[in-house]
């Protein structure tokens, strides 16, 4: 599933690899099972940029993450229905991160809005039982956050 995101050029946007790897594989690593679902059970796009320079990537770190997703792509080429899963059967629900075109409108809506002092740094924020992370620097502190709070 991609959508775009609307800058001065249209750009093709999907999910932020770092920000679905990283929780992957901290989730797989505390012993849960994973559900990668996506509305209509389409399949979930990567997001390019998150695998360039131009997205803060260097070309080290992006041979890794597409090593990674070509790893997981079993799991990734036949996602469940979102809408066929219930609630009651899961501990969490994570959504990865990529472009928020959402947030204008969630803080129209009144979203108390939080984000770091410095743009790029790691920066999770718990607000009852949403947590939520800034970036892709976020993507381990939040997992690890959220085993975390389930071993509780």
């Amino acid at each position: 599933m991609s959508g775009l995101l609307k800058t001065a050029r249209s750009t093709p946007t999907g999910f932020w690899a770092e920000e679905f790897i990283a929780p992957y594989d901290i989730f797989t690593e505390a012993g849960y099972d994973i559900t990668v679902a996506t509305p209509r059970g389409v399949k979930p796009v990567v997001d390019e940029i998150s695998l360039s320079i131009s997205g803060g990537t260097d070309p080290l770190s992006a041979k890794k993450l597409k090593s990674r997703l070509a790893e997981l792509s079993d799991v990734l080429e036949n996602p469940a229905d979102l809408h066929d899963q219930n609630e009651e059967d899961y501990d969490l629900v994570f959504y990865p991160g990529g472009h928020g075109p959402m947030e204008d409108e969630l803080v129209a809506r009144g979203l108390d809005y939080d984000k770091g002092l410095l743009p790029f740094p790691s920066h999770v924020v718990v607000d009852g039982n949403l947590y939520t992370g800034q970036n892709p620097q976020s993507s381990k502190k939040l997992a690890k956050t959220l085993v975390d709070a389930l071993a509780d």
